[in-house]
């Protein structure tokens, strides 16, 4: 750029007036705040030698730049395709059945809260009995509502875990 904005060295400058709103052209002003003026920016430039590459006997590079391709994974056929949507479908009725199960605790918890006249949060499984049965007729019962209160809060805790696991293995492959 050859323009500043300084004020020619004919002009008298005022200590309250130490720039001046002039361009004026750097050619013609050789110094600005009494410091001079450098002119390295439009002379020191390399100079930049063009070679005729049929008198070196060199011949030019040439760069090729290949339109870049998206890999597309080819559709699925329809025995693949069918498999997916089985897959899927089982891993929605297990996401399904999660859902039913932390639903059905929930109602629980609340219908007890309504039965008693507790604070919301503290419930007391008055009258509540926990029984465990297994293939062979073997029977665990307890009524004791701190192990109803912890089953019940591990059982909600587990069945969140698996929903969120179920949810993340729930995808459509690109």
């Amino acid at each position: 750029m050859k323009t500043t904005v300084i004020t020619p060295e004919n002009q008298s400058v005022k200590a309250s007036d130490k720039v001046s709103n002039r361009a004026v052209n750097v050619e013609k002003v050789s110094s600005a705040n009494g410091l001079p003026l450098s002119k390295s920016f439009d002379q020191d430039q390399p100079e930049v030698k063009k070679v005729d590459a049929l008198k070196t006997g060199v011949k030019p590079v040439e760069q090729v730049v290949a339109p870049v391709e998206i890999a597309h994974k080819p559709a699925l056929n329809l025995e693949e395709t069918l498999k997916l949507v089985a897959e899927l479908a089982k891993k929605t009725a297990q996401r399904d059945r999660y859902n039913g199960y932390i639903d059905m605790l929930k109602a629980f918890v609340v219908s007890q809260n309504d039965d008693d006249d507790m604070a919301p949060n503290d419930t007391s499984f008055k009258g509540c009995e926990l029984m465990i049965k297994d293939g062979q007729g073997h029977v665990f019962r307890t009524d004791s509502a701190a192990v109803i209160s912890g089953t019940i809060d591990f059982m909600a805790g587990r069945f969140n875990e698996r929903l969120a696991e179920v949810e993340a293995e729930i995808v459509i492959p690109a």
